[in-house]
């Protein structure tokens, strides 16, 4: 899949996109705030977005916003702290794929990979079929496979 890393720290833009890399995906896009996320995203259609919450400029959740306006089918990973569980919870309630808590483990984040890819492989490939096959589970803050 090819991947857009978000996060203002280049340190932890760097961490992420070699883990995603060594998994065999590509990193076509980094950016440092939630501003360059959107104009980025717009340019480069990612398969993916691993989105920090918390930025300058503009924060991760009101990026995250813009992109699902801009794309209702975006598919877009959170990335933050522990401590900022009410914040994980909107992004997720708002459309958010999953998340994944700093400091991650290169496990959680194949974790999330895998189950995303696991997901498209078992419908058509179009972003509309994947979109519209998850619901929002209210006892868990995420969206659930439907079934085909």
């Amino acid at each position: 899949m090819n991947v857009l890393v978000v996060d203002d720290t280049p340190f932890m833009r760097k961490v992420l996109g070699d883990i995603v890399a060594s998994d065999g995906h590509r990193v076509v896009g980094e950016a440092g705030n939630g501003i360059e996320a959107i104009d980025m995203y717009k340019k480069i259609k990612p398969d993916v977005v691993t989105m920090d919450v918390v930025m300058p400029q503009m924060d991760g959740i009101t990026a995250l916003g813009r992109i699902l306006d801009e794309d209702p089918f975006a598919t877009v990973i959170i990335c933050s702290a522990l401590n900022q569980k009410t914040l994980i919870r909107k992004a997720l309630k708002m459309g958010a794929w999953d998340y994944v808590v700093k400091p991650f483990s290169r496990e959680r984040v194949l974790e999330v990979f895998h189950s995303l890819e696991m997901l498209r492989r078992q419908v058509d490939g179009s972003r509309e079929s994947f979109g519209g096959i998850l619901r929002e589970d209210p006892e868990s803050d995420r969206r659930v496979f439907l079934g085909v």
